[in-house]
């Protein structure tokens, strides 16, 4: 019994890997934008309606101009994540990111607020900016909408930190309940 409450207690500290994922939206194409890419051994798939890239690493919604249908955004991970953030710009005052699947964002940045429609902007006209995070997740699925009858907000990159235990702490875990069903048995 003494050597199973040591082996528990070694284990109770069990190490964890962070993997980061730090990109912009180069990797995508089309109209609408889609795209899959990976990095640090984490794959990312993102699919968009009425989006087009914005420059080279960016996409934008309201596409095609003039259409006043919403855009949506999903991006996918191969590992569940802990930590998301999405940094924008060109927030319109009457453009909202709302409709997001993990809930409101844990902290905003730039001259974001949270209004009862969404994320927007507390600056007039298309200059918003900033970066819009979520701390506490676990999902391998981000989704949101932007309401913009005639905005173009442009999503410029995305961070995510993925939480997976290294494999000699998970094999360390499988030999200390080994212990413990033996223990028992005898």
């Amino acid at each position: 019994m003494k050597y199973t409450l040591i082996t528990l207690a070694a284990l109770s500290g069990t190490a964890f890997a962070q993997t980061n994922i730090d990109s912009d939206f180069s990797f995508m194409s089309g109209e609408p934008v889609s795209g899959t890419m990976t990095q640090n051994g984490v794959t990312t798939s993102v699919t968009t309606t009425h989006t087009a890239m914005y420059g080279a690493t960016a996409i934008r919604d309201a596409y095609p101009p003039g259409d006043p249908s919403d855009a949506t955004v999903t991006l996918t991970f191969s590992q569940k994540i802990s930590d998301f953030s999405l940094d924008v710009s060109y927030v319109a005052a009457d453009e909202f990111i709302q409709s997001i699947n993990v809930g409101d964002p844990t902290s905003l940045t730039g001259d974001l607020i949270q209004t009862a429609s969404g994320v927007s902007t507390s600056n007039s006209g298309d200059s918003g900016y900033g970066v819009l995070s979520w701390s506490g997740l676990n999902t391998d699925t981000i989704s949101f909408v932007v309401s913009a009858p005639n905005g173009a907000l442009a999503m410029n990159r995305f961070t995510a930190t993925t939480v997976v235990p290294e494999p000699s702490s998970a094999a360390l875990l499988g030999l200390g309940g080994l212990a413990l069903i033996l223990r028992r048995r005898k």
